[in-house]
């Protein structure tokens, strides 16, 4: 299968205690909906937004049974409004790896890249006609 973006079902939300991790967030805009791979376990999911003008946001990913914390900056978002064609240019940061998964680096960012191509502009949310990601690590 490949990545998907859906609404968290109730029984995901149990299964992955999503609710124990959402609680250490204190701001709006948790989200309800992510980006999954469900036959390979893996998922994608926005858990802070920029404050105020930042441009930096919190995400979750899911791999192997681990849990990892990452930032995600815009650098530069060419193309505006529904519908249209795409250009993000994003970094991320804050990013550390258990130190069991240091060898599947490469693997793992390969496949957070996949996750946010399908992520698009907004997930379930997302109106992009074509989206083009420029990633720096």
């Amino acid at each position: 299968m490949t990545f998907i973006n859906e609404y968290i079902s109730p029984e995901d939300r149990v299964k992955y205690d999503l609710d124990n991790i959402s609680r250490r967030y204190i701001c709006p805009g948790i989200s309800t909906q992510w980006t999954i791979d469900h036959d390979r376990n893996i998922y994608l999911r926005n858990i802070a937004h920029g404050v105020g003008h930042s441009k930096k946001y919190v995400w979750h990913f899911f791999w192997q049974g681990h849990l990892i914390e990452f930032n995600l900056e815009t650098l530069e978002k060419i193309g505006h409004g529904r519908g249209g064609e795409k250009w993000v240019h994003e970094k991320i940061t804050n990013f550390q790896l258990p130190e069991c998964l240091t060898d599947k680096r490469d693997e793992i960012l390969a496949d957070i890249k996949e996750a946010l191509l399908c992520y698009k502009d907004g997930g379930v949310y997302a109106t992009a006609s074509a989206y083009h990601l420029t990633l720096d690590i």
